[in-house]
């Protein structure tokens, strides 16, 4: 499970990105922020550890800009090579 909404959040993340700037309403922003969220929520669980590198690298685009579609390709991008290197399962 943890695996597969990695997956649709990576998927979702590069969506964001195409919205044009004039187009960014509030809903947008509000979905921006429901991303983040749910972005969150899963690495907390995938990866218990906080001091892990791609914990602490996606944390960081998260607390910089909240909500930003730039910040959550920095996120989404960051969780693919996560997934790539070492599984959901990782807590190293």
């Amino acid at each position: 499970m943890c695996e597969k909404k990695i997956e649709d959040l990576i998927e979702r993340s590069s969506q964001f990105a195409s919205i044009e700037p004039m187009k960014r309403d509030s809903n947008f922003l509000a979905s921006c922020m429901s991303w983040f969220v749910e972005a969150s929520n899963i690495i907390r669980q995938a990866i218990p550890n906080e001091t892990n590198p791609y914990r602490s690298v996606i944390k960081d685009a998260q607390d910089k800009v909240r909500g930003t579609p730039e910040q959550i390709r920095v996120v989404g991008v960051s969780m693919k090579a996560m997934l790539s290197d070492h599984g959901c399962r990782s807590d190293s």
